[in-house]
């Protein structure tokens, strides 16, 4: 359970510094890491709206692209993911 703590500390800990490098510079590729943080925390809908967001800014990004989709998939939004995929 320990490990299980501290790994969820780590996580947040990366998620803050993440939010704070993108409060700087809302176009840093930054979203995309901090999207995959708050996925693994299971904020799912707060994931989808930095990727969104942050696709605004890097709109060509290949990465950003396949998490969104990905996650679209996971959550059953399938038209989303291949419109995400697609693009």
């Amino acid at each position: 359970m320990g490990g299980e703590k501290q790994s969820q500390e780590d996580l947040q800990m990366f998620a803050e510094k993440y939010e704070k490098v993108l409060a700087d510079d809302p176009s840093s590729v930054a979203f995309i890491f901090l999207a995959q943080v708050l996925y693994k925390q299971g904020k799912v809908d707060k994931a989808i709206n930095v990727l969104v967001n942050g696709l605004r800014y890097n709109k060509k990004s290949v990465t950003g692209r396949f998490l969104l989709g990905k996650i679209y998939y996971d959550r059953w939004m399938i038209e989303q993911a291949r419109r995400e995929f697609r693009t």
